[in-house]
């Protein structure tokens, strides 16, 4: 029994050792894959910056232009209701059908 429990210690050992190098080369891992997300990330993040400002600067032009045709159709159809809502003088015809002037009379006053 006592040769039994020093094979057993003897695997035991080794058997922590194995684990100990495991845990040691996953912590390596670990940090080797950290370093290089942290630099896609870095990277990822220089090459936005001037993206997202040529996007904001789009993107406030843009806005511009709609603003602009907004408001030149606004425009257009105010005037077109109102061309609608005030009727045209039509001509004064005689009764043979030539059109006449309308005479405006002369208001006098009398004192």
């Amino acid at each position: 029994m006592g040769s039994l429990t020093k094979q057993f210690d003897n695997t035991s050992s080794d058997g922590n050792s194995i684990v100990e190098k495991y845990q040691k080369l996953v912590g390596e891992r670990n940090e080797a894959a950290k370093v290089y997300i942290n630099t896609l990330a870095e990277t990822f993040n220089k090459q936005m910056e001037p993206t997202l400002a040529t996007n904001k600067k789009l993107q406030e032009e843009t806005n511009k232009h709609f603003e602009s045709v907004l408001k030149l159709t606004q425009r257009f159809w105010t005037d077109a209701l109102n061309m609608s809502q005030t009727p045209t003088p039509l001509p004064n015809y005689s009764k043979d059908g030539v059109t006449t002037e309308i005479k405006k009379d002369k208001l006098t006053v009398k004192v």
